[in-house]
């Protein structure tokens, strides 16, 4: 069997957790200017909220699916894109975490698209 390795829980998780980080660091990692443009947009958010709403998304869709970039979908389309999500994979989110990961979607998106 080529996948040998496979039967050892502690190396797979190895290999998953590789995978895992090599996705989240592939995604953008917002900075103050982001935060500072939000804010200017009205949105009530800020750096440290933009970081948790990244964290999360790595953490809670990752174990799922392959993440998809935040400039894959318009802004808007983000609230109506992870509703679903949450809706079909019926995962335990709050509203407050879903809130920082919805931010930092759509902060990331456009901040994606314009650079």
């Amino acid at each position: 069997m080529p996948y040998h390795f496979l039967r050892h829980p502690g190396v797979l998780w190895l290999v998953l957790s590789a995978i895992l980080i090599g996705c989240a660091s592939a995604l953008y990692s917002p900075t103050q200017d982001d935060a500072e443009k939000a804010k200017q947009a009205g949105m009530t958010t800020s750096l440290p909220r933009l970081r948790q709403g990244r964290d999360l998304y790595v953490r809670t869709c990752a174990g799922c699916h392959t993440l998809p970039r935040p400039e894959q979908y318009a802004p808007r389309r983000w609230p109506g894109l992870l509703h679903e999500m949450i809706r079909e994979q019926d995962v335990e989110l709050g509203r407050r975490d879903s809130t920082l990961m919805l931010e930092y979607l759509q902060v990331a998106g456009v901040r994606s698209d314009t650079s």
